[in-house]
């Protein structure tokens, strides 16, 4: 589905991926794999945002990425 949507104005579509990364981190003396989420302008083809957290997705890390950064 990457980049199937038409080409419109910037910031009109967007759309959303995640993938588990395939490392291991410790986080608070536990092995976790991490999730990465990211936004990307269905226009520019631009990343918009992107959060990286230390365990499974939820809804504070997906609005950290639309957010973009500080």
């Amino acid at each position: 589905m990457f980049l199937a949507r038409p080409r419109g104005w910037r910031n009109q579509v967007g759309e959303t991926g995640y993938v588990q990364a395939p490392v291991l981190v410790d986080v608070e003396g536990e092995a976790r794999r991490p999730w990465i989420t990211w936004f990307t302008d269905c226009a520019t083809n631009a990343i918009t945002g992107v959060a990286v957290t230390p365990g499974d997705a939820s809804r504070e890390s997906v609005l950290a990425a639309l957010r973009g950064p500080a």
